[in-house]
């Protein structure tokens, strides 16, 4: 499933919704969007005297929204009628967001690399080493590119920090222009890919 985003989603439950209930009866239907095939809608259920529960819509009908309750550790619980139901932009949202726009960083200096790092790596003003992480777990990777169109002049450094580079255990010279690469963490080595 996917996350819906909308703007200005906000209604109260037309009546008490017990910690069980899959089906919301809300006031006014017109303030929530239809949700598309596939897709939720993550919603904020609040009445200022509890803690918030997150809920994901999967549908609406004539006077009810149909959810999925407890959402990102928040719990189900009852609600009483007039309690706000609202869309909000949630930190599981937001990560999904972040994954599907991956933002580069530019590096132009020794760097310690993370999983997930997206690295514009500029040898322009002179070689330096990018590090990959010291306890790499299966899955994890490092995607790098050349921002100076400068590698086969001055070179990238990578060096392995205790793993092995495409089995070897030596650190890697990257001294191709415009070169453009991940290296994936296979259990037992990294990979060029």
């Amino acid at each position: 499933m996917a996350f819906q985003y909308e703007n200005f989603v906000i209604t109260e439950l037309a009546s008490q919704a017990s910690e069980a209930s899959l089906s919301l009866a809300v006031r006014d239907l017109t303030k929530i969007p239809a949700v598309t095939p596939g897709n939720v809608i993550r919603l904020t259920l609040y009445d200022g005297d509890q803690a918030p529960e997150l809920v994901d819509m999967t549908s609406k009908d004539t006077s009810s929204i149909t959810v999925v309750r407890g959402r990102e550790g928040t719990s189900a619980r009852i609600w009483r009628k007039g309690s706000k139901i609202f869309g909000s932009l949630t930190s599981e949202m937001l990560e999904g967001w972040m994954k599907l726009h991956q933002i580069w960083t530019l590096q132009s200096m020794n760097y310690l690399a993370v999983s997930g790092d997206l690295i514009m790596a500029d040898t322009s003003a002179g070689s330096w080493t990018l590090t990959l992480p010291a306890t790499p777990q299966s899955g994890d990777a490092v995607q790098i590119q050349d921002a100076g169109d400068s590698f086969h002049i001055n070179n990238l450094t990578i060096a392995r920090n205790g793993s092995t580079i495409m089995g070897l255990a030596e650190n890697m010279l990257v001294d191709v222009q415009r070169a453009s690469f991940t290296l994936i963490y296979n259990t037992t080595t990294w990979r060029i890919s």
